[in-house]
Parts: C-alpha cells; sequence; structure tokens
C-alpha cells in the first residue's frame, strides 16, 4: 500500500521553536498547533496552520462518579489560583480532523504541536493518521503514533471525541488502550 499523506512530526515547544530556527530544509505542509492558558504559542509562518486551545487536562467522564469529584476538586483548586483549566471538546476533535482531511501530499511533514509533545499534540497526530488510514486501521494508525513519537501518551479525552467523530465505534480508543497495556 503506498502512503498518501503525509509525515508527521509531533514535538513539544522548545523542540519546536528549535526545529524552526535550523537552516535544515524541512517540507512543512502544515502546523496543528495546540496551547492551554499558561502555554506559550509557537509563532511560526506556517500554512495551512490549525491553532486550538485548550488545557491538558482530563475531559470530565459522566460515567465516573469519583471521577467526577476529583476533576471538580482539581479544578477548584486550580481556579483558586487564577485558572481556568480547559479541557478538549468534541469540536476540537472535528477542527482536527477536518483540517487534516484535504491533505494528502505524500512528499511533506505535517507538525503537530502542544506545550511539551506528549499528550495534546501526540492525541491530534493519533486522529490524523486514523482519519488517513481510514476505518479497521485503528491497530496501525496506533503503530505510527508511537512510531513518530516513541514516549507518546495521546490526551484520551481528545481520542474519545475522535473517535466518536470518525464513526469507529470505540475501536481507536481499545487500539489505544491495548498499545498502552503492551508497552507497561
Amino acid at each position: 500500500m503506498s502512503k498518501t499523506h503525509p509525515d508527521i512530526v509531533i514535538l513539544g515547544y522548545s523542540e519546536a521553536a528549535m526545529l524552526l530556527k535550523q537552516k535544515t530544509e524541512i517540507n512543512l505542509v502544515g502546523l496543528v498547533s495546540i496551547s492551554g492558558q499558561r502555554d506559550p504559542q509557537l509563532v511560526a509562518a506556517i500554512l495551512p496552520r490549525l491553532d486550538l486551545s485548550f488545557d491538558d487536562t482530563p475531559v470530565i467522564d459522566d460515567t465516573d462518579a469519583v471521577g467526577q469529584y476529583r476533576l471538580r476538586e482539581q479544578r477548584r483548586k486550580a481556579a483558586e489560583i487564577g485558572l481556568n483549566l480547559q479541557p478538549p471538546t468534541a469540536q476540537d476533535a472535528r477542527a482536527i480532523i477536518e483540517f487534516i482531511e484535504p491533505m494528502s501530499d505524500p512528499t511533506g511533514t505535517l507538525m503537530f504541536q502542544c506545550f511539551a509533545g506528549i499528550s495534546r499534540s501526540a492525541g491530534a497526530a493519533l486522529l490524523a493518521l486514523a482519519q488517513w488510514h481510514g476505518p479497521g486501521e485503528e491497530e496501525q494508525s496506533v503503530r505510527d503514533l508511537f512510531v513518530a513519537r516513541p514516549a507518546a501518551q495521546p490526551h484520551t479525552g481528545l481520542i474519545r471525541y475522535g473517535d466518536l467523530a470518525l464513526g469507529r465505534g470505540g475501536r481507536l480508543i481499545e487500539a489505544l488502550a491495548a498499545e498502552q497495556r503492551r508497552r507497561m
């Protein structure tokens, strides 16, 4: 099967800034940049570009009463010091999917960037891979993610929203959970 999508690179803020300062020729075909309330925003003249704003904080699971309590307390304590932590939304997942959908240049590189390059940007990259690979290829999408960023810990809430938006019926979540168990 021939590759029908760009390569991906998943980086933290500092890594991305250093890469962009180098004189190295890299054919960047786009950027997905995610920053939260306290994160610096990557300044780069890369187009097309999708800028999202949400924090690396969990989405509240309506079926988990204990988890709901813990997250409410975490957010209450953050608010006491002036932080209003915003988790990703279903719209964020849809925006990522819509942004990467037309990208089919297999000779370029699409950069995914968040503060650490581990959770939010890895989640966005997994949604892109799942979109490009198509239904039934969730395990391959997850494997490709970990090839691109071995330390990835994709944001579970973002992946849940993306799984729903892509109509995967939980298969993307299951494939990610299976790979994470295998890596333990």
